[in-house]
């Protein structure tokens, strides 16, 4: 039961939020959906999945079939939706390790796509609630070029983002149990190509393309049901709810990463049913596909994710 817990606690907070905001409405506003706008937007996540999986394959250096990698990446994005504290990463590290690579290049491998995308989501999500606060058309464009700026930037200094971290002494220790020899390796095996600075800023590139992707499928959600919405707090809605979601452990951010969405819709103008259909329906995505996708990938890989769990939990213990 205990095991269950978080996931549990994200349904109720899923379930406040829908009860709170008046159910009749939000049913309504479905129902009255321009429905083949809301299907293309509620279909165009699954792609999403191909560009995540391109990074990964890039950072592990073509070493692991890219339709296997694939099925590896849905099946932690499933891990990720049903486990708490984020045990996806770990179950794709165990998977790979599986291919013939090694325990260090996996972790490095895992750690690295996930440190770019969360870097990548804390400046983006940054720089646009300063563009949102901007009123003039010239400030941004001075904002998006210094947002490309530093986007190029930390692509060529990476190196430094992970030296900033381990001064943190939580992630240190973290680190130190668990990451630091994955890094090692994964700068040892991979120092010339997995490490070379134009592959990483590819990597950042495939991340916005990521991000970008996934806030116009938020913006083809709120026109199906007859809304018009700012782009940036659309994309701002996008990116900032995930960094909550990881932030809590919860099971896929299940309940912190709604109702943030939906509080950002509400400051975009957008009436509170509607706040809310959206956000629910966004997570329909979210959700749905990472749950089919992985279900699906682990028929047609023949695994069970009951057993990758266990193999994380002894590959933590030993």
């Amino acid at each position: 039961m205990k095991r269950f817990f978080l996931l549990i606690l994200g349904l109720l907070i899923v379930a406040f939020l829908f009860l709170s905001s008046e159910p009749d409405k939000i049913f309504q506003v479905v129902s009255e959906a321009e429905m083949p706008l809301l299907a293309c937007a509620l279909a165009s996540f699954f792609p999403i999945l191909f560009i995540r999986a391109l990074r990964w394959h890039a950072l592990l250096g073509g070493k692991v079939s890219y339709p296997r990698l694939f099925g590896f990446l849905c099946i932690g994005n499933l891990a990720n939706n049903v486990l708490p504290s984020k045990l996806g990463a770990l179950v794709k590290t165990v998977l790979v390790k599986k291919e013939g690579i090694s325990g260090g290049e996996s972790i490095g491998s895992v750690f690295l796509d996930n440190i770019i995308e969360l870097s990548f989501l804390g400046f983006s999500s940054a720089f646009v609630a300063v563009i949102i606060g901007s009123d003039s058309f010239l400030n941004e464009g001075i904002l998006i070029g210094l947002f490309l700026f530093v986007l190029v930037i930390l692509a060529f200094r990476f190196d430094f983002l992970v030296r900033l971290m381990r001064k943190i002494r939580r992630f240190r220790d973290f680190e130190g149990k668990y990451i630091k020899k994955g890094v090692e390796d994964f700068k040892r095996y991979n120092k010339k190509t997995l490490l070379s600075k134009p592959l990483v800023l590819w990597a950042f590139v495939l991340t916005a393309a990521s991000w970008a992707s996934f806030g116009a499928v938020n913006l083809m959600i709120v026109n199906s049901l007859g809304y018009g919405i700012d782009i940036w707090y659309v994309f701002l809605a996008s990116t900032f709810p995930v960094l909550v979601g990881v932030l809590t452990l919860l099971p896929g951010g299940l309940g912190t990463q709604d109702a943030s969405m939906a509080g950002i819709f509400v400051m975009a103008g957008l009436p509170t049913e509607i706040a809310v259909s959206a956000a629910l329906l966004s997570r329909v995505a979210w959700s749905g596909w990472s749950i089919l996708s992985g279900l699906v990938s682990l028929s047609m890989l023949n695994l069970n994710l009951k057993n990758e769990a266990k193999g994380v939990i002894r590959g933590v213990s030993s």
